[in-house]
């Protein structure tokens, strides 16, 4: 019998071997998993009006600068790697970009108002590359921000700042305008819109007021600047979303109180009057540091996001918490304003910020390898938000000749400048040509790992005869290596006949090897490996698809032919009108949960509750929907987690719902002392089966 079990688990362990023989950290037994994808039905996502059915490339797939900006031959290098940008700053101020003439100069002769030929200059920026960008980018929407103000145009400093840590920290900060000088912002651009209204250029679908605004700015202040361009551009140009706040760290802390003082009043004083919210994300891991020794103190010894959130980094988005405040901002805004369905949204950057040095160059592949992990964990997380309009991964289509040239986070950059400033191509070429080829209709899919904290995700596409899953282990390079079985429900073809699978493969996205020395590059061993179309390699046994930590895959399923579709699944997302409720052990809350009217029957339904507790949660609280038990509900995978927030998910009976007003009661028995538990947000998705939507 031992030996038996023994040849077993060394079978199943066979493609898992020789990842990292090297490495006696990789020798973990892998967690199992199932993968259950329905084929005959088409799944669509849906919060108030906001749906997403079909992958929409456009929303996703983006790399960081105007459009157009390019040669024409790197524009279209873009296009067909599935990287067109997607976002860029306007400045009024020095510019790096030779696109973007900046140096609004103030009249001598006219004190508070800009010469006739600076503002011509400024009012031309980006306009040549918009033009470029209509017919080399036909259809793809952009957002634009602005970020920089002349000398004569801002507020003095109060006092001198605070040495800061940050490199290059006072390129970043953003200098406040005084007051009075916000109508003429409002001024200029409008002004700057109808100049790409008359040039006949494709303008920004989105803008955003400030970019990042610093700790200088004053929340009225922004808001009224907000609000001022608002309602300037609703009038003459209502095409275009104006979109705040925009802010770089929006981690809440245990104490709340970044939330209370920037978004939170963001969203009272100008949620109203705004197209769309505007957030940035970045996680921070603190493995890859500079070696000062202010800097070495915070450093942790995991390179990994997911060992790091228990290694006292509060500052890591891609493991619930990015879920959990985006659920935190729907809500809010729903509750505050008593709305049906919270304002669209935009992540205009997103990426992974502590990877030494931050401005490059990254001399191996496991820096970059970090960056693209996180990029994915929240490209998944954003292709379940129906409200999301746009993301835009920090990710530059060339890097900039004026700032930061060695940068790492770029298709091309300029590593031996300011000797050289040639382009040399980096591993992100190979990462967005990575995901390419996936298009298609969502479909139903079910993942059962037993991990809890959406170890194993996955994203499910039928295009015709040809079904694409992108999985992305999320458990931590490398000693969390998961084996999954895939169960696909084929159904029949449009003559009655069953779908057969005539063609299975994989190719993959991961790193092999030791992990470097943060601070020595020559160290690195092993490499990045990412596996084009061409790559594609059999999936021999469909119940035997191996995957390191932190690995992303895709799998290929060729069908004889394309399944006949028959029914939608509609995933029916709905917000309790309350936010941050303190949990005081032994006492119960009580919410009440809506639920929306949809065309079908009900077939299943879960309970989303954001909770947070500095240290997480010891225990399980007794959770009920009108009285019946919510089943499977687990909050313990977040001890040891810092600044805890995150998404715990439980079923839901559809027997236990009801039209209306539904009451949700949570208990926690016990609760650690310390820590501030809270339940932050709770979200109902029912999902409703209809044979006549397809």
């Amino acid at each position: 019998m031992n030996h038996t079990l023994t040849f077993l688990i060394t079978l199943l362990l066979a493609p898992l071997a020789a990842l990292h023989a090297a490495d006696p950290a990789a020798s973990r037994l892998p967690y199992s998993a199932t993968i259950q994808l329905d084929l005959t039905k088409t799944r669509a996502i849906r919060m108030g009006a906001f749906e997403k059915s079909r992958l929409d490339r456009n929303i996703y797939f983006r790399s960081y600068y105007p459009p157009g900006s390019y040669s024409v031959d790197r524009n279209r290098e873009l296009e067909e790697m599935g990287a067109v940008p997607g976002r860029g700053i306007l400045t009024f101020d020095s510019s790096a970009d030779e696109m973007n003439a900046g140096q609004l100069e103030e009249d001598p002769q006219h004190r508070g108002r800009p010469t006739p030929g600076s503002l011509k200059r400024t009012l031309d920026s980006y306009v040549t590359a918009f033009q470029k960008a209509a017919w080399q980018h036909p259809g793809a929407r952009h957002a634009m921000a602005f970020a920089g103000y002349p000398e004569w145009m801002r507020a003095p400093k109060a006092a001198p700042q605070k040495k800061k840590l940050l490199e290059d920290y006072e390129k970043y900060f953003q200098k406040v305008p005084r007051p009075e000088f916000f109508p003429l912002y409002a001024e200029i651009i409008a002004a700057w819109f109808d100049n790409l209204k008359a040039a006949n250029c494709p303008a920004p679908s989105w803008w955003t007021v400030q970019n990042e605004p610093s700790s200088e700015w004053q929340p009225s202040d922004l808001a009224n600047l907000t609000r001022l361009v608002a309602d300037t551009l609703r009038k003459q140009h209502p095409e275009v979303k104006v979109c705040g706040p925009c802010s770089a760290w929006p981690y809440p802390g245990a104490d709340w109180k970044v939330w209370e003082k920037t978004h939170k009043r963001f969203i009272e004083l100008a949620g109203d009057c705004i197209g769309a919210y505007d957030l940035h994300f970045y996680s921070k891991g603190n493995w890859s540091l500079p070696p000062e020794p202010a800097w070495q103190a915070r450093r942790v010894p995991e390179p990994s996001l997911y060992e790091a959130q228990r290694l006292g980094i509060s500052t890591v988005w891609d493991y619930g918490r990015l879920d959990a405040y985006l659920d935190l901002f729907a809500a809010y805004h729903m509750q505050f304003f008593q709305a049906t369905q919270p304002k669209p949204l935009i992540i205009s950057e997103f990426g992974h910020q502590t990877i030494h040095p931050q401005f490059g160059p990254w001399k191996n592949d496991f820096k970059p390898w970090l960056y693209m992990t996180t990029v994915i964990r929240q490209w998944l997380t954003y292709m379940e938000r129906p409200e999301v309009e746009l993301t835009v991964p920090f990710i530059l289509g060339e890097s900039a000749k004026g700032h930061a040239p060695q940068r790492g986070m770029a298709i091309y950059t300029r590593p031996d400048a300011p000797d050289n400033f040639a382009l040399k191509v980096t591993r992100f070429r190979e990462f967005y040509q990575f995901f390419k080829e996936l298009q298609g209709w969502r479909v139903p899919t079910k993942v059962n790992d037993g991990q809890h904290g959406d170890a194993l995700r996955v994203r499910s596409l039928l295009d015709g005869n040809v079904a694409y899953l992108l999985i992305h282990n999320s458990r931590g390079f490398p000693r969390h290596p998961a084996v999954a079985a895939l169960e696909p429900i084929l159904g029949r073809d449009a003559a009655g006949r069953p779908v057969t699978i005539v063609g299975a493969e994989v190719r993959r996205l991961y790193y092999e090897g030791k992990i470097p020395d943060p601070q020595r590059d020559e160290t690195a061993s092993g490499g990045l490996h990412i596996e084009q179309v061409a790559d594609y390699q059999p999936l021999t046994d469909l119940a035997k698809l191996a995957l390191r930590g932190e690995e992303t895959a895709i799998v290929r399923l060729t069908l004889s032919a394309a399944p006949s579709i028959e029914s939608r699944l509609t995933e029916l997302n709905s917000y309790a009108p309350a936010t941050l409720l303190e949990i005081k052990p032994g006492e119960t809350l009580e919410v009440k949960l809506p639920v929306s009217t949809w065309p079908g029957r009900i077939v299943g339904a879960r309970i989303c509750l954001g909770l947070a507790r500095d240290g997480g949660f010891a225990e399980n609280p007794e959770v009920k929907i009108n009285g019946a038990a919510v089943r499977d509900f687990d909050v313990t995978w977040s001890r040891g987690v810092k600044d805890f927030h995150g998404i715990a998910i439980g079923s839901v009976s559809p027997e236990s719902l009801r039209a209306g007003d539904n009451t949700l009661t949570l208990t926690f028995r016990h609760v650690e002392n310390g820590g501030s538990p809270r339940l932050v947000s709770a979200r109902l998705v029912v999902d409703r089966e209809n044979s006549s939507l397809r």
